[in-house]
């Protein structure tokens, strides 16, 4: 390669004339190589944040039709929290993520003097046993509505792409990669419904599928900055599902600490649960949706008698489906029908406990009122919604009181469309 080829190397279209002259160009033209090339064969960073790692990159080639090769690689940290960290995915998005590989994940969601309490104090949860479902979280004093009371920080993340981009088997070895390169490797593989004791018979292919089956079936969805992932917290993968929850959980903005919230009070002994899927849907769509978790939901509404799980599908299918209606009555004018209508979902809604759906419609009814310069009827919609908002911690650091009623109205007004 010529001096003045070396000399630009930091600029691309000089670097791919120079590449594609000197290079074999029927093979694959890697990216990663042509931005930040390696002459010992190690991925180079952007910045310092290879210093973040304690593992070399192990790495596949993802190769797109027209040649161009992105590599996705396994970076692990295993000096870090209690198990190592491991993130599957490309050389940029590991030098973001490096970033906040050190954070103080209890200052997303508590204050610092609630951060510090929460710090010093036993946690309100224990691991055990459960009948039918194998391990759960149990908690070990009364947790009260709203409360906070737990904070995991993921052990394993994997970038979604990877199943796009892959081949199985490659998919397959980079996660058994990212978690053999663990502090605690077991403590992520005992997470599998899938491990058996005892030799495998012929045939038996559960070893080489375990990792993918405990992201699968453990992994949270969420985004590491712009980038779809799922995410594997160790505690919080121990939550069992209920389609009636009763908590839920929030993600740091940084993708790699979670925080669980009570929806309602959780008494001493209860099981804490979250929902694996999306709230508000009905009977038939909820099976579905957990089909690949690979079990049949027994919880209470699931468990209903015929006529009582018909009255609540019923019922959720109107709330789905009521929202081009109401799009039709505010885009005639007809406001007050609209208010009408949304009146009905919201005891619907209550109804079938959906509270955390409840601040979309208090937003809706406030600007319908808003419309019909009715504003005291306006503020007492915003106010709902911004105090449910708070208590469910949508509202992030400082909360409602980072808000108010009138910069909410404000931002209803001179809105031509619902």
């Amino acid at each position: 390669m010529s001096f003045f080829c070396r000399l630009h190397l930091s600029l691309f279209f000089a670097l791919r004339l120079c590449y594609l002259s000197h290079a074999d160009t029927s093979g694959a033209i890697k990216i990663d190589e042509l931005l930040q090339p390696d002459y010992q064969g190690q991925t180079i960073f952007e910045d310092e944040s290879k210093k973040s790692w304690t593992h070399t990159p192990k790495c596949a080639d993802s190769i797109s039709q027209n040649g161009l090769v992105t590599k996705y690689c396994v970076f692990t940290n295993d000096r870090i929290l209690e198990t190592g960290f491991s993130l599957i995915t490309t050389s940029k998005a590991a030098s973001q993520a490096a970033r906040n590989l050190n954070e103080d994940s209890a200052l997303y969601f508590f204050s610092e003097s609630e951060a510090q309490n929460w710090y010093a104090s036993n946690r309100p949860y224990r691991i055990e046993n459960v009948p039918g479902k194998g391990k759960g979280v149990i908690a070990t004093r009364k947790i009260k509505q709203y409360e906070t009371f737990m904070i995991d920080q993921a052990s394993v993340i994997m970038d979604l792409d990877l199943e796009k981009k892959l081949s199985k088997a490659e998919n397959a070895r980079l996660l058994k990669t990212a978690v053999d390169q663990l502090r605690k490797p077991e403590s992520i593989r005992n997470l599998s419904t899938k491990r058996k004791a005892g030799p495998k018979a012929k045939g038996d292919t559960d070893e080489d599928t375990l990792e993918e089956d405990i992201m699968i079936t453990n992994a949270f969805g969420t985004q590491l900055e712009s980038i779809e992932v799922r995410g594997l917290f160790p505690v919080a993968a121990r939550i069992n599902h209920d389609c009636h929850p009763n908590s839920f959980v929030m993600f740091s903005p940084s993708g790699l600490s979670i925080g669980l919230k009570a929806y309602r009070d959780i008494a001493l002994g209860e099981e804490i649960s979250v929902s694996y899927i999306r709230m508000g849907m009905n009977s038939t769509q909820r099976a579905e949706s957990l089909s690949r978790y690979g079990f049949t939901c027994t919880c209470e509404l699931c468990s209903l008698s015929a006529s009582e799980k018909a009255t609540s599908d019923k019922q959720r299918r109107l709330i789905q489906q009521v929202k081009p209606v109401i799009a039709s009555r505010f885009r005639e004018g007809k406001y007050q029908e609209a208010i009408h209508i949304i009146e009905d979902v919201v005891e619907l809604i209550k109804a079938e406990a959906l509270d955390s759906m409840l601040p979309d419609e208090y937003v809706f009814l406030a600007r319908l009122h808003m419309m019909r310069e009715d504003r005291e009827k306006a503020e007492e919609y915003a106010d709902l919604a911004l105090e449910l908002l708070d208590n469910l911690g949508f509202l992030g650091e400082g909360g409602k009181e980072g808000w108010g009623v009138d910069e909410l109205l404000k931002a209803f007004q001179n809105r031509g469309s619902y």
